[in-house]
């Protein structure tokens, strides 16, 4: 698997550079192929929808009616067995994990504008190893105002808790629990276009919380230098080929500063700038692919500067009525707090099926691999990702869902090898 992923970084490139090509020349050869929605049979899969998000009257929640807006309340109840909760090469330790997923989702219903405000949370618990007890948590707003008929102003706002589990490289690794911390974001975005071109920019901040950690000897383990905001703004501007594809180059620009970078020394820059295409092939398949160039700048010189290609592929094939297919690809610096490592360059490869066996029935699958290359270090680990499920459907309020998960990570340093297995069972019921 090693010699593999060792050419992943470049076969992600090239995917996305060939998938470019080949649409710009399939919009230069052939007419509009797009038929429209109205021609399509009543209960056919909707324009680049999968198998999972085909509406089902007869199954679907209604929700309760307030006003302009449909609510959707859900609770999921599970458990899940772990056959290595703390993603160790040795010595791993299997348990069940007791699962509860409240959530609620709000949509306005005016037909123009669009405004959503979801809140949930994740709440797990060991049998034995309760000392990896967490609750994650969740709240966001996000809408769109249409200003005009070609003028839209979108936006979003929310909060989100979370934890990093068993083999995380950030985590201290002699923590005795996981390390919990919070995600506030808060974007705004605005799109004008002119017949077939169209301008976009926007800007976003981010900022991350972590708390201090329980180690095995009891003490805690300081996380506050690993707080910190990143400001990114954003500028793209595109062209419509043909109804259906589209073309697009985009600009990027990032500053990550750290509430104690006395401690951290972590402050940088980056930038990316990227060219690519969005397509629509006759409503059957969909996606994205773009190509480009980043670079993050540290003020540490101590840190390596990272640079280099940077591609993405987004792919949604209704081989048929009943299977879909969907396909990603992508390779993208990422930030990290590891010792001594600047960024890390994570390439990723993931192919899903989802087929309705039956009306009530869907069956699932997945299969990916993940390079993750630590820049100024020679860590690199390949991970291999497999997983199968299926949801069955009791009626419009009751669902029960299962499935089969298995992650193993190769590393070329020594520990942090491990394999896991995840196997699910969920009661899931909405309104």
């Amino acid at each position: 698997m090693t010699k593999i992923l060792s050419s992943l970084p470049t076969a992600v490139s090239a995917i996305a550079i060939l998938i470019g090509t080949a649409t710009v020349a399939q919009a230069q050869q052939q007419p509009n192929q797009v038929p429209p929605d109205a021609a399509r049979p009543s209960g056919a899969l909707e324009r680049g929808a999968s198998v999972v998000d085909r509406q089902r009257p007869e199954f679907d929640p209604l929700g309760i009616r307030a006003g302009s807006f449909l609510i959707f309340p859900q609770v999921e109840a599970g458990v899940t067995w772990d056959s290595n909760v703390f993603a160790s090469e040795d010595n791993s330790e299997s348990d069940f994990l007791l699962e509860l997923s409240p959530s609620v989702t709000a949509r306005n219903e005016s037909g123009v504008h669009f405004l959503q405000l979801r809140a949930g949370a994740d709440i797990g618990r060991y049998v034995d190893q309760s000392s990896e007890k967490y609750i994650d948590f969740l709240a966001n707003a996000a809408g769109r105002y249409d200003i005009a008929r070609e003028t839209r102003l979108s936006g979003e706002l929310g909060v989100r808790g979370d934890h990093e589990a068993g083999g995380d490289p950030d985590s201290p690794t002699d923590r005795a629990e996981p390390v919990d911390y919070r995600v506030g974001l808060a974007q705004i975005g605005l799109r004008q276009g002119f017949n077939r071109f169209a301008v976009s920019a926007g800007g976003s901040v981010e900022y991350r919380d972590y708390d201090d950690v329980r180690r095995r000897d009891g003490l805690d383990a300081d996380q506050d230098f690993r707080d910190r905001t990143i400001y990114a703004t954003t500028l793209r501007g595109s062209y419509e080929l043909q109804p259906g594809i589209e073309t697009f180059v985009r600009g990027t620009y990032d500053w990550t500063r750290y509430r104690l970078e006395e401690r951290a020394q972590r402050d940088s820059t980056g930038w990316e700038i990227a060219v690519g295409s969005d397509f629509d092939l006759t409503g059957l398949l969909t996606g994205s692919a773009y190509v480009g160039y980043e670079q993050r700048d540290y003020d540490n010189d101590l840190l390596e500067d990272p640079s280099g290609i940077s591609a993405g592929v987004r792919l949604d094939w209704a081989v048929t009525q009943l299977t879909s297919v969907t396909g990603e690809v992508t390779r993208k610096l990422e930030e990290t707090t590891s010792l001594t490592v600047s960024a890390r360059e994570r390439t990723l490869l993931r192919l899903g099926v989802d087929h309705e066996l039956l009306r009530n029935l869907i069956l699932n699958g997945t299969a990916g691999v993940r390079r993750d290359d630590f820049q100024g270090s020679t860590r690199e680990d390949d991970y291999l990702l497999v997983g199968a499920g299926a949801t069955y459907l009791m009626n419009r309020n009751v669902y029960v869902r299962g499935g089969w998960d298995f992650i193993t990570r190769d590393s070329n340093t020594a520990g942090n090898d491990y394999d896991r297995h995840l196997v699910t069972l969920r009661l899931g019921t909405r309104l």
